[in-house]
């Protein structure tokens, strides 16, 4: 009858740290999804800003969209998809690098009016 006994409070320890992990995963991948939504929310945030300072012809909303998008990327990249799976990294880096050309494609085709709005 003891041993019955230890055998079950053992079982029940074992299930209790199996749930504590499984709370403590749900937990991570919560704040990690936040994490990844606070960056997205930037990108979007940093895209409008550039748009309104290309519109309005002011160099400061330009510069400070740019700078906002450079920082976001770069936590979106090296801090919040490092505890994603192999794939959605690989995923992520590509998307990164289409992102880029892009980027450069479009600066390289407005450089005359982003050199003018950036000296005046």
């Amino acid at each position: 009858m003891e041993n019955q006994t230890s055998v079950n409070y053992k079982s029940t320890i074992g299930t209790y740290k199996n749930t504590t992990q499984q709370y403590a995963q749900q937990i991570a991948s919560l704040q990690n999804r936040n994490s990844i939504m606070l960056s997205l929310f930037w990108i979007l945030y940093a895209v409008v800003i550039t748009g309104v300072g290309f519109v309005r012809r002011s160099a400061y909303l330009c510069i400070g969209g740019l700078l906002l998008l450079l920082v976001a990327g770069l936590k979106l990249f090296f801090y919040d998809l490092w505890s994603l799976g192999t794939l959605y990294r690989i995923i992520s880096a590509t998307t990164l690098g289409i992102v880029l050309l892009l980027t450069s494609y479009v600066y390289n085709r407005y450089k005359d009016r982003l050199s003018e709005l950036i000296v005046s």
